[in-house]
């Protein structure tokens, strides 16, 4: 979103107490009301046309499902909730990053996981995960964020028990 509007609005507002006005504070504030609610309701029409965009359409289903549910709703609504809670903001970042799908088979993560044996340390386990083959280890990012903005989406097998060592 165009943060230099933000900013503007911001200087306009604090030079309400500064200068001597022709019109009264209520109308200035009532002017400026008016444009942080065009503001708004313009840069939600932006992340409506954004979040619709076939390729991005396509990042949505890489999605953790509670994301996607958040996601859905706010298209489904077409208004953002009048408190945006960090778990919508995060779905929004993911799914406009561009994300990556990796398929990786159980056996391929299990052989990774237990390279070196069992049991392993948190930081070992660490180290095994972002070096399965075709992972995050490989540049395709992670979860937080890779270097060129794209977040990998990692989809394992249903009812995966990969875990269990």
């Amino acid at each position: 979103m165009p943060v230099q509007q933000l900013i503007d609005y911001r200087n306009r507002l604090a030079e309400l107490h500064l200068e001597p006005a022709a019109a009264s504070a209520a109308a200035q504030l009532s002017a400026l009301e008016s444009e942080l609610d065009s503001l708004q309701a313009n840069w939600t029409q932006t992340l409506l046309a954004n979040l619709e965009d076939p390729t991005v359409q396509g990042n949505l289903a890489l999605l953790k499902p509670e994301e996607k549910k958040l996601i859905d709703a706010f298209l489904a609504s077409g208004k953002l909730p009048d408190k945006l809670d960090q778990q919508l903001l995060q779905a929004v970042h993911d799914a406009l990053a561009g994300l990556v799908k990796v398929a990786v088979k159980v056996e391929t993560l299990k052989d990774a996981l237990v390279v070196g044996g069992s049991p392993a340390t948190l930081a070992e386990m660490r180290q095994r995960y972002e070096g399965v083959p075709g992972g995050p280890g490989e540049g395709q990012g992670s979860r937080q964020g890779a270097a060129d903005g794209g977040v990998t989406a990692f989809l394992w097998p249903g009812n995966c028990n990969c875990f269990q060592l």
